[in-house]
């Protein structure tokens, strides 16, 4: 069965199903869109609201306490980092380093055992 007769089958069988199918999704769209249009709303009113009362204060505070304060602003958040981690395996690597450069050093040559007389014979 090629593709276009399991489609054909498949569209018989069952009769509205794209458009269902499109329906829901342009509703899922709009959705979205409108959820997003709120909160650009949302977020456009908040900060009118915060540069009224933001004039409001500057005209009611004075020269001496204007200088004075200091102003944070809220919505940078902290850097919460985590303390450094101490891995103890780590710890003995840099132990052992140590020990080594302590130690007197060695010749970087290896010795070669060599065979005895009586083995090389055999």
């Amino acid at each position: 069965m090629s593709n276009a007769e399991r489609q054909r089958k498949f569209q018989q069988a069952n009769p509205g199903y794209d458009r269902r199918r499109k329906a829901r999704e342009r509703g899922m769209s709009k959705r979205a869109v409108a959820q997003r249009r709120a909160q650009a709303q949302a977020l456009a009113l908040a900060q009118q609201a915060q540069m009224a009362k933001a004039a409001a204060t500057a005209e009611t505070m004075t020269a001496e306490t204007m200088t004075a304060t200091i102003h944070i602003p809220a919505n940078k958040p902290l850097l919460m980092l985590p303390a450094p981690i101490k891995d103890p395996w780590m710890a003995e690597i840099e132990a052992l380093a140590t020990a080594r450069q302590s130690q007197p050093a060695e010749s970087p040559f290896v010795p070669v055992l060599t065979k005895s007389p009586a083995a090389r014979s055999r």
